[in-house]
């Protein structure tokens, strides 16, 4: 695997650095001779540095492009920026002009054992440099670039990761201090082309295949037209480290550690038991209670704003009325203040995931109210208000926005009279130019998959769009009572950056789908793309891009 360069530390940019101030030797610059057979040739020849310390040279800096054994210049990975050079070599020893003549910078040659060179360049400074250069067979002098790097040798140790059969725990980086400690998601494989994920607590996920070609890998989330890249390479202590490519761009990299004596077969998120602080941090909290006395907490009640870590205030859904509080947070033992400071509410809080708690309120010491709290992204809380949100908030993740725990709130949401007056109102960054397409994927109680597709090919003015929650669930045949999980997945049409149930479409365009019949999808049995059988999940993908029309109510301004 490739490793990009860091400009502060690329080679041309030190050379440079030191021929602007370089002082030329006055006794030393006559090569003295050599037995080594290592001579430059001309060629392309990538140049790789031990940023690490470990011995190994599998950094790639920059690149030395040759048009003859004495001329050439440098080229930077992702930029093709470099100097010229000139070269005086007799064996082992050689001495580079980078930019100038008057410079005169000493290089120690070494031959490796694969036909690599090892390369110790002595600047004016007294400081050394080294690096390992590969030759590029069939990278051609006279046109190649580091600005297209694709001819680069994978010399590095990540050529050889590969994933395992198994249950893999995947942790990611959400400090941004290199440590890869927060538990985000379970990866479980089943073989060496598909599997399934599972949530921590939750245990829902979704289905996946995928192809591996040494350090690279194309994954098929839920859908065989899915086509997220990846990039493994080998940590420590055996584990992985895999960076996951977007179709919006973006990447996300996730350490995956393989758990022993864990069955594939019979694991899920669901069972294993975590241990952490508990704590509200700043952001938009969406409190759930249960609606029939149960552990199932799947009601929406209301929303906590926290403003920091000592004070916020509720939002209630539709009416977004609420109350100021003040909070004293220690572990798992907190006190509100809701109004005033002569109450005072205590709290227990238990540590579920990062972004989930589960939260006891006694109220004046007496009234008990438990909720699970779950954390929303991308909402502002200096603006967030419940009545921007109806039913059913969505917690965005990497493979879409998901609501879990869905029955309650979509079967609430789908009975009458509100069938055709509920839907999705989808948020975008921006105009949708070319149209769109979703996929909406459904998690049943049974551990069913089904997926409904809506593409739509024009340009929409408006960067909100409303698409009726009735069409979707006759779409697959459903009535939402066994709904489990919910997951809108954007597959082109620009980013989302807010979504939610919504009764209120005045400010949208809106999508009218003409769905499938639910006789026709009611016993779906497409295989599952992601084990090519009909087993843990079965899949039923409903194509919609026939038969839609759109009407604009509001034009962007």
């Amino acid at each position: 695997m490739k490793k990009r360069i860091m400009f502060a530390v690329i080679a041309s940019a030190m050379i440079a650095a030191t021929a602007m101030t370089s002082v030329a030797y006055a006794e030393d610059t006559t090569l003295s001779a050599s037995e080594s057979a290592a001579k430059f040739t001309r060629g392309v020849w990538a140049a790789y540095e031990d940023k690490d310390g470990d011995g190994k040279y599998d950094d790639l800096c920059d690149y030395y492009i040759f048009d003859d054994d004495k001329n050439g210049h440098t080229s930077t990975p992702g930029t093709g920026i470099g100097i010229p050079f000139t070269v005086e070599q007799n064996g082992s020893a050689a001495v580079f002009h980078f930019a100038s003549a008057d410079d005169n910078t000493k290089a120690e040659i070494k031959d490796l054992e694969d036909g690599d060179l090892l390369i110790t360049f002595t600047y004016d400074s007294g400081d050394t440099k080294t690096y390992r250069l590969t030759f590029l067979a069939g990278a051609d002098p006279d046109t190649f670039s580091g600005e297209n790097d694709q001819y680069a040798d994978e010399k590095a140790e990540s050529a050889s990761a590969s994933i395992k059969a198994g249950v893999w725990a995947a942790y990611e980086d959400k400090d941004g201090d290199g440590k890869y400690d927060d538990l985000s998601d379970y990866y479980i494989f089943d073989d060496e082309k598909s599997g399934h994920t599972s949530a921590p607590k939750s245990g829902l996920g979704i289905p996946f295949s995928y192809e591996q070609t040494g350090s690279e890998a194309v994954f098929h989330f839920a859908s065989a037209d899915d086509n997220t890249k990846a990039e493994i390479k080998n940590g420590e202590d055996g584990d992985l480290l895999i960076t996951f490519t977007y179709d919006s761009g973006d990447t996300k990299t996730y350490r995956l550690t393989y758990l022993v004596d864990v069955d594939p077969k019979t694991f899920s998120g669901e069972d294993v038991n975590f241990a952490d602080e508990a704590f509200l941090t700043k952001g938009v909290w969406a409190a759930y209670i249960s609606s029939d006395g149960s552990d199932s907490y799947d009601l929406l009640d209301e929303f906590f704003v926290i403003d920091s870590e000592t004070s916020g205030r509720t939002s209630t859904p539709v009416m977004g009325i609420g109350l100021q509080f003040t909070m004293e947070q220690s572990g798992e033992n907190t006190v509100f203040h809701f109004a005033n400071r002569e109450d005072s509410s205590k709290a227990e809080i238990k540590y579920v995931s990062d972004n989930e708690l589960l939260v006891t309120i006694y109220y004046d010491g007496a009234n008990c109210k438990k909720y699970r709290f779950i954390k929303l992204e991308g909402y502002d809380t200096e603006t967030f208000s419940g009545d921007s949100v109806y039913y059913g908030t969505f917690n965005k993740t990497e493979e879409g926005f998901q609501l879990y725990n869905a029955n309650i709130e979509i079967r609430t949401l789908a009975g009458i009279p509100r069938a055709d007056e509920v839907g999705i109102k989808i948020n975008y960054a921006m105009p949708l130019t070319n149209g769109f397409e979703i996929d909406f994927a459904f998690a049943t109680t049974d551990k069913q998959f089904k997926t409904y597709t809506v593409t739509y090919d024009s340009q929409i003015d408006n960067d909100t769009i409303f698409i009726k929650l009735g069409d979707i669930l006759r779409g697959i045949g459903s009535d939402g009572k066994d709904i489990a999980s919910f997951t809108v997945m954007n597959k082109r049409g620009g980013d989302i950056v807010n979504l939610g149930f919504v009764a209120d479409k005045k400010d949208a365009a809106t999508i009218n789908v003409d769905p499938v019949p639910a006789s026709d999808v009611a016993g779906a049995t497409e295989n599952n793309p992601g084990t090519g059988t009909a087993g843990l999940f079965a899949v039923g993908t409903l194509a919609a891009a026939a038969g839609l029309t759109a009407f604009f109510s509001r034009k962007r301004k």
